[in-house]
């Protein structure tokens, strides 16, 4: 038997990662906070490999009752921790100027802290096996900042940094600390970013930084209107990074992904350009705003 604690698993890329490792033989415990997509999910992979192959736990993973009740859960049903998958997540858009403080503190609790927390409640638990996986689902702005992203890529590069040192400690005792490292991918987060945009900044036309809104708006846009790759791309790989004997440290996916990642190591200010080319914003903004 081989088991997943999912986080984030009603919709996106975290339900398209259960429905493949359920395919690939593994018991799946989803959490997310909508009870109705969980309990649909879980009926489907029951449906589909028969019963004890989902479980579900409706609740915030902020919150460490929701976090302690998931790892018990598994446990006392099936004895064993093979997958951790911290997938769950949040987009907070806004330039650095701008953004909402509010919005950026739920962005560390959802996309650092509480991966960082149920880390630290699987650690003990795979040690004694001396074995498990450790799969963050970090993004390739973890890797690489865009404006108006910033909040989200500070939140993905303390996930990375957090995974480089877990990497190396878990190491003695067989356990794999893993990031993937998507591009864009066409899920529900790009609604739910658009509506706190337009909440947080209802009058980004007349911002000092609406160039860069507007460019990133457009890209929005066409997420939204299924112009892009799925998340069951992500599941495949994630499913090899479970499975395969020797996992990688990190997996790009997309072409998207291993393009952009090539900007890491440009210098600075190539870097910049780069990014200010693919914003069309030019060196010298000359707006009539302040």
């Amino acid at each position: 038997m081989r088991t997943a604690l999912i986080t984030g698993a009603s919709s996106g890329i975290g339900a398209a990662c259960a429905a493949t490792l359920a395919e690939e033989g593994f018991h799946v415990c989803l959490t997310a906070r909508r009870k109705d997509r969980l309990e649909r999910l879980a009926a489907e992979i029951t449906a589909r490999h028969g019963s004890d192959r989902a479980l579900y736990l409706p609740g915030d993973v902020t919150e460490e009752s929701t976090r302690r009740q998931a790892v018990d859960l598994v446990m006392s049903r099936w004895g064993r921790m093979d997958v951790l998958l911290n997938n769950a997540g949040m987009a907070v858009g806004g330039a650095i100027e701008e953004v909402d403080l509010a919005a950026v503190r739920g962005q560390f609790e959802v996309g650092a802290l509480a991966c960082l927390a149920l880390m630290q409640l699987v650690g003990p638990i795979m040690r004694q096996q001396r074995s498990g996986r450790i799969i963050n689902m970090s993004s390739i702005s973890g890797r690489v900042a865009f404006p108006c992203c910033g909040a989200y890529s500070a939140a993905k590069f303390a996930l990375e940094a957090l995974r480089d040192a877990a990497r190396i400690e878990y190491k003695p005792w067989g356990v794999d600390v893993i990031v993937i490292e998507p591009g864009s991918v066409v899920t529900e987060i790009w609604e739910k970013s658009q509506a706190q945009a337009e909440f947080s900044l209802p009058n980004w036309q007349q911002s000092p930084f609406r160039d860069f809104y507007a460019a990133e708006h457009e890209h929005v846009r066409q997420m939204m209107e299924g112009k892009g790759p799925g998340p069951e791309i992500v599941a495949r790989v994630v499913c090899r990074a479970a499975t395969t004997r020797r996992p990688r440290a990190r997996y790009r996916v997309s072409r998207e992904a291993r393009l952009l990642g090539v900007m890491s190591i440009l210098p600075t200010h190539l870097k910049d350009w780069v990014v200010r080319r693919l914003y069309g914003v030019s060196r010298d903004i000359r707006a009539d705003g302040p």
